[in-house]
């Protein structure tokens, strides 16, 4: 739902001169980047548990796309359309 002319005028107001949509674009930036770092923590952690054999190499493969595939859901959530 996009903002009114009044209630965006207002926002850039009260913020001190950001607009909505940059803020917005910050926020979703912040949330990927520590997105991407959990996924690659994810798979990390398996990587030395498969290494080590603690680990079968499906469980390793399956966390990874499961993290994979979360990322890439909360990136189609925060663009910004």
């Amino acid at each position: 739902m996009a903002l009114k002319t009044e209630q965006s005028a207002a926002f850039v107001q009260a913020s001190g001169g950001i607009e909505p949509k940059v803020l917005w674009e910050a926020i979703a930036m912040i949330a990927m980047t520590f997105m991407i770092l959990w996924l690659a923590w994810v798979a990390w952690g398996h990587f030395q548990a498969w290494r080590s054999g603690q680990a079968e190499p499906f469980e390793f493969l399956s966390a990874i796309v499961w993290a994979a595939i979360w990322t890439l859901v909360l990136g189609w959530v925060v663009t910004p359309s």
